[in-house]
C-alpha cells in the first residue's frame, strides 16, 4: 500500500485492524496480565488507545499504557479496549466520532487460600479502605501469585530505565515490563503508580500524570526525607520539612501490619502456567507453557493430570499437550515436587505444588458425514484403549486430511540416541503435534504413522523405548527396529496376529476420513475463517494469527485461503490486500491474483 485506505463504510464494526490477543481472560485474585493490542496506525489517532473496566471492584486495568489487567476480587467484568480513528484518513459520517472498541470478558477466581492467607488479605483490604488504592504486589504475594522474595527494582536499574530523552509512555512501559507488580496503584488517579525499592516502602519510585517520575526516601516512620525528580528532567534532590508520615506508608504498617510471610506450603517457587483457562474444539490440541524455578524443584518432577479424561486428555509428563476429546469442562492440574534438600519443608509437606487450568471443550458445527465418521471412530476406540488423535482432528476440521506426516528420514534425524528421551519425545511432538494414536491405558505411549494406513509406524513406550515397525496391508507385523535408547538391527518376527490398533481402524472404523468439499466456502480465497464471506473478521484473524496470538486459530484450508499474496506465508501483507478489497480499491479478481 502506498496510500492510506479510505473507506466509505460507516459500519461501527469496521475495526480497521483493532484487535486484542484474547476475548476472554481468567485471573486469580491478585494476578495481573497484559492485554496485547494491535491496530493499524495509519488509521488511528496517535495515543488514542484506552482501556476501561465496567467493574473495577473485580478487575482493574491501567487505562493507557500496556493494558495490564489486575484481578482484585472474584467475579466477572468486561474490559473495553478503545481507540479513535483519524477523520483525516477515514471518511466517517457526522454522527460517528471515530471511536472503535473491542471487548474482553474477564473472570476473576478466588484461589484456595489458607486461613493465614485469608486473614492477611482481609487486613490488607482494611488498609486499602483507609486510602484510595490497592497494594498490588502484596496481594500477589498473599495469594501465591508472586514469591515473597521476588526481586524488586533497584535504584540503579530505575536510573537506567528513566531516560529523559525518551517519551514518558515508553519509560512507564519499560518500568512495567521490568516489574509487572507495582506496590501501589492509586485507584483515584489512574495515571499514578508506586514502586517500592525495599520491603518497607522507605525508598520509592512514583509515577504521576503520565508526565512526572520521582524518587523519594523516607525514614523508618514514613516521614519524607528526600525527593528527587527524574523525569521529564533530572533535578537536584529536595529535602522537605514536612514531618507527616506518608498515608500509603502509614496504612501499610499501622493498619495492615507488615509484609506477609507465606507459610511454606503456600509458596509456589515460580511454578506457573501461561494461562488459567483454555478453550478447545473437539479434536484440537494445545500445549501448556509451564515455568518453574529449577533451583527449587526436583528434575523431571513436572506432571499433568486431567480430572475428566473423557473431556480433555493431557500427556502426563512431556510438554503438557492438552487434547479436546468431547464437549464439556475439565480441570488440568499442573504439579511439580520441591527438592527437600533445597527448600525447608515441614514433615507433613511432601513438597508437591500445583496450579490449575480450566479447560472448556466445545463441539464444532459438524456435517452429517462428520458426525457419522466421528461416531464410527469412537466405536473403534472403544474396542481398544486409546484415541486416534490425528483422525479426530481431520474429522472435526482442525487438521487438513492431507497435512504432512513424519517421514522415516525425519524421524531418524530426530531420534538421536545421544539425547535424553524427554528431549527426543518433545522434538517429535513439536514436529507433529497430532500423533495418530494415544494409548490411554499407558500414558507414556504414543504412535506416529508414516503413512495413511498405519503400515509404517514410529512407536514410543515407557519414556525409554522408541521403535520403527512395518506391517503388511493386513496389519501383520513384518519388521521392527529399535531406534532408542540405542539403534539396533531390524527384527523380523514370525507372529502373524494383526495389530489391534490397525484392525480397529480399518475393520471397525473403515479407513481414513475424506472430508466433503464445501463449495464456495472453504475454497474462497481471502476467507480465512471459512464462513463463506470476505470481511474485516478475516483481516483481523490474519493479523492476530501473524502476531502469533494463541487464540487466533485457523484450519489448514483457512491458512490457504488467507494467503492472498501467494507467497506461502500468512502475514500483514495478506491483511493489507484483504483490506484493500473490503475498501473496494481492488476487485475480487484482483484479490485472487
Amino acid at each position: 500500500i502506498t496510500q492510506p485506505v479510505s473507506s466509505e463504510n460507516n459500519d461501527e464494526k469496521e475495526l480497521f485492524g483493532l484487535s486484542v490477543d484474547t476475548s476472554t481472560l481468567t485471573l486469580n485474585v491478585g494476578e495481573t496480565r497484559e492485554l496485547k493490542v494491535s491496530l493499524n496506525p495509519d488509521y488511528y489517532l496517535a495515543d488514542s488507545l484506552h482501556f476501561y473496566s465496567d467493574d473495577k471492584s473485580v478487575a482493574w486495568v491501567y487505562p493507557y499504557i500496556g493494558g495490564h489487567v489486575i484481578g482484585t476480587s472474584a467475579g466477572t467484568a468486561t474490559i473495553q479496549v478503545s481507540a479513535r480513528l483519524d477523520k483525516n484518513k477515514v471518511k466517517l459520517s457526522p454522527e460517528d466520532n471515530g471511536e472503535r472498541s473491542v471487548m474482553v470478558k474477564v473472570t476473576v477466581t478466588e484461589p484456595a487460600l489458607s486461613e493465614s492467607q485469608k486473614t492477611a488479605l482481609e487486613k490488607l483490604e482494611e488498609a486499602e479502605l483507609s486510602g484510595r488504592g490497592i497494594y498490588l504486589r502484596e496481594r500477589a504475594v498473599i495469594t501465591g501469585v508472586l514469591a515473597a522474595d521476588a526481586p524488586r527494582l533497584t535504584l540503579d536499574e530505575v536510573n537506567r530505565i528513566v531516560d529523559p530523552s525518551q517519551p514518558c509512555e515508553k519509560v512507564w512501559k519499560t518500568l512495567m515490563d521490568a516489574q509487572i507488580y507495582p506496590d501501589y496503584y492509586d485507584t483515584g488517579d489512574p495515571t499514578s503508580l508506586v514502586y517500592w525499592l525495599d520491603d518497607r516502602g522507605q525508598e520509592v519510585i512514583g509515577i504521576q500524570d503520565f508526565s512526572m517520575i520521582h524518587y523519594s526516601r523516607a525514614d523508618e516512620n514514613g516521614v519524607l526525607q528526600e525527593v528527587q525528580y527524574l523525569y521529564p528532567e533530572r533535578q537536584e534532590p529536595i529535602y522537605p520539612t514536612e514531618t507527616t508520615a506518608n498515608v500509603l506508608f502509614r496504612n501499610y504498617h499501622e493498619v495492615y501490619g507488615s509484609p506477609y510471610t507465606p507459610e511454606l506450603q503456600e509458596q509456589l517457587y515460580g511454578l506457573s502456567v501461561d494461562t488459567s483457562a483454555l478453550t478447545l474444539n473437539v479434536g484440537e490440541t494445545r500445549e501448556l507453557k509451564v515455568s518453574l524455578n529449577p533451583d527449587y524443584y526436583l528434575a523431571d518432577s513436572l506432571h499433568f493430570y486431567s480430572d475428566d479424561k473423557s473431556v480433555a486428555w493431557v500427556y502426563p509428563y512431556i510438554g503438557g499437550h492438552v487434547i479436546g476429546t468431547s464437549a464439556g469442562t475439565a480441570t488440568i492440574q499442573v504439579s511439580a515436587k520441591l527438592d527437600k534438600n533445597k527448600v525447608m519443608l515441614s514433615p507433613e509437606d511432601n513438597g508437591e505444588r500445583s496450579v490449575m487450568v480450566k479447560v472448556t471443550v466445545t463441539e464444532p458445527t459438524l456435517s452429517e458425514s462428520q458426525k457419522a465418521a466421528l461416531k464410527k471412530l469412537e466405536e473403534a476406540e472403544k474396542n481398544g484403549r486409546g484415541i486416534y488423535l490425528r483422525e479426530r482432528a481431520i474429522i472435526t476440521g482442525v487438521l487438513a486430511a492431507d497435512a504432512p506426516r513424519l517421514t522415516l528420514d525425519e524421524a531418524n534425524r530426530i531420534v538421536d540416541p545421544s539425547q535424553p528421551c524427554e528431549k527426543v519425545w518433545k522434538t517429535l511432538m513439536d514436529a507433529q503435534i497430532y500423533p495418530d494414536y494415544y494409548d490411554t491405558g499407558d500414558p507414556t505411549s504414543l504412535v506416529y504413522w508414516l503413512d495413511n494406513r498405519g503400515q509404517e509406524v514410529i512407536g514410543i513406550q515407557d519414556f525409554s523405548i522408541i521403535h520403527y515397525s512395518r506391517a503388511d496391508e493386513n496389519g501383520v507385523l513384518q519388521e521392527v527396529q529399535y531406534l532408542y535408547p540405542e539403534r539396533q538391527e531390524p527384527i523380523y518376527p514370525t507372529e502373524t496376529t494383526t495389530n489391534v490398533m490397525f484392525r480397529n481402524y480399518h475393520e471397525v472404523y473403515g479407513g481414513p476420513y475424506t472430508p466433503e468439499p464445501v463449495q464456495g466456502i472453504a475454497t474462497m480465497l481471502g476467507d480465512a475463517n471459512c464462513d463463506g464471506s470476505i470481511d474485516v473478521s478475516d483481516a483481523v484473524l490474519i493479523a492476530r494469527f501473524a502476531a502469533e496470538d494463541r487464540e487466533a486459530t485457523m484450519t489448514d484450508q483457512g491458512r490457504k485461503n488467507a494467503d492472498v499474496t501467494h507467497d506461502g506465508n500468512v502475514d500483514g501483507q495478506d491483511t493489507t490486500k484483504i483490506l484493500q478489497y473490503i475498501a473496494k480499491q481492488i476487485s475480487l479478481e484482483d484479490l485472487a491474483k
